[in-house]
């Protein structure tokens, strides 16, 4: 059985936002909790406020931008052309 396209394309939207906001999250960490005999890093202990509410600002405002974009694209490229149809009797 074949994958269904609006399958895919809801995997492809669902998919980069998780990782993308968690990229943002763990780059605004200031202070990592360490494990005391290994040195690896746990839990993030410490955020810089400002950068993360900065960074999501900045994320979102991108990607509603482009939405815009595509929609005023989709609506312009949508319009019906003004061609008369020719009616055969």
């Amino acid at each position: 059985m074949p994958f269904n396209p609006i399958c895919i394309c809801r995997l492809a939207g669902s998919i980069p936002g998780p990782i993308l906001f968690g990229h943002l999250i763990d780059r605004t960490c200031v202070l990592w909790q360490t494990k005391p005999c290994t040195d690896e890093t746990g839990s993030c202990l410490l955020y810089d406020n400002w950068t993360m509410a900065y960074s999501f600002l900045t994320v979102l405002v991108i990607v509603r931008s482009l939405g815009v974009i595509f929609f005023g694209c989709a609506l312009y490229f949508s319009q019906r052309s003004h061609i008369k149809d020719e009616v055969q009797d």
